[in-house]
């Protein structure tokens, strides 16, 4: 209760009451952490950066909340000099240092999948599903093991999107061409425990050559 330009409050002590009187807050202070919101009864205002952004439906026409999509900047976070590897093609034949556990660096999707880009692209286009792409890459596991390259053999290999793992499927979707992207793949976005297949967080360097885009129907 407002009285006198002091708020009264009441307190129990040893069974009797007392009044006792204290300054109200400055209207600043209020200003300061409601901004508009607490003198419409709403609460504090959020700011702009935390303010989601709405998004209508097609097929329904309502509208929801989601978050910001993650932008170039995010996905084309830079491996640190000391990843650069130094072949030809831009692969490691030997296991780069970072290995081991995701690094700081890495840029997270939201389904896990960790990546950093080796060399930037000259192209401009993304495969997408329906594509093929022509690749050269790498495989480590986490203890620097090498599981799978095609720079041994001397030649390039050629996938269509639809039959890689989930995460090479997303990492791909995220390259240009020439670009080389590394890729830390957990294990439900890579062989998901398949006997025979190699097991855990597997760990790829990615040359995307070409993307062979789907003949239009």
């Amino acid at each position: 209760m407002l009285l006198g330009g002091f708020v009264l409050e009441f307190r129990i002590e040893m069974a009797s009451i007392r009044p006792v009187r204290r300054a109200p807050r400055p209207l600043l202070w209020w200003l300061t952490v409601c901004g508009t919101g607490c003198a419409s009864g709403r609460g504090p205002t959020p700011t702009p950066a935390e303010t989601p952004l709405p998004r209508v439906s097609a097929t329904t026409g309502v509208a929801t909340t989601v978050e910001p999509a993650p932008t170039r900047d995010d996905i084309g976070a830079r491996c640190p000099a000391a990843a650069t590897p130094a072949t030809r093609s831009g692969l490691h034949q030997q296991a780069p240092f970072d290995v081991s556990a995701v690094p700081p660096y890495a840029f997270v999707t939201s389904s896990g999948l960790a990546t950093c880009v080796v060399r930037p692209g000259t192209g401009s286009e993304n495969p997408t599903i329906g594509d093929r792409v022509e690749v050269h890459y790498a495989g480590w596991s986490t203890d620097g093991t090498i599981f799978e390259a095609s720079e041994p053999r001397g030649q390039t290999a050629t996938f269509s999107l639809r039959a890689v793992i989930p995460g090479w499927t997303e990492g791909l979707g995220l390259m240009v061409e020439g670009e080389v992207r590394r890729l830390w793949v957990p294990e439900p976005l890579a062989y998901a425990g398949h006997p025979g297949r190699p097991a855990g967080m597997l760990v790829f360097d990615i040359e995307l050559v070409r993307i062979i885009r789907a003949a239009a129907p």
